[in-house]
């Protein structure tokens, strides 16, 4: 079998193939990487980072040492200096072709916890913001819109969300 993914089909948004992960460890942070798709001859590699210090979002890096066929070392040091960040001292955790279950970070973070079920829940009272969003037209929109239509733009609204929470980090 060439793609070990290839026969996989991923119904569900939250469910995500990765052909390449793996952290680069530098002094003073740790920066998590994955990639969805392998670049062929003359592509860019084209992936998502995240760290505490370096922020996160996709990122194409040109002129890896070996193109496609670059090891996770070489991408790393190419994204390290796209970054402007020092070179890695380590990279760790390398997996290669696998599903992952994406579960946005503020559900990570909440009372109920999908990937850790065995961590107590700890109840207390706090300060809460929420945020509303009236779209201007979505009301009338969604009433001529095909039903599948509807919750794709939910979810595409809601990522972006999601991604601010990841982005400017406050106790939610």
């Amino acid at each position: 079998m060439d793609d070990p993914l290839g026969s996989v089909e991923c119904k569900s948004k939250l469910l995500r193939p990765v052909r390449l992960s793996f952290d680069i460890v530098l002094s003073d942070d740790i920066i998590s990487v994955s990639y969805s798709h392998l670049p062929k001859k003359n592509e860019s590699w084209y992936g998502y980072h995240e760290s505490s210090k370096h922020g996160s979002g996709l990122m194409p890096l040109r002129n890896v040492k070996d193109g496609p066929n670059a090891p996770p070392e070489a991408i790393a040091e190419a994204l390290c200096r796209t970054l402007n960040a020092e070179l890695p001292r380590d990279v760790t955790n390398i997996r290669r072709n696998y599903v992952d279950l994406h579960i946005p970070k503020f559900v990570e973070l909440g009372p109920i916890a999908p990937n850790y079920p065995e961590r107590p829940t700890i109840i207390e009272r706090v300060i809460g913001y929420v945020l509303f969003a009236d779209l201007r037209g979505f009301s009338t929109w969604s009433l001529t819109a095909e039903t599948e239509q509807i919750p794709e733009i939910n979810e595409v609204i809601s990522d972006g969300v999601a991604q601010m929470l990841i982005d400017y980090p406050f106790s939610y």
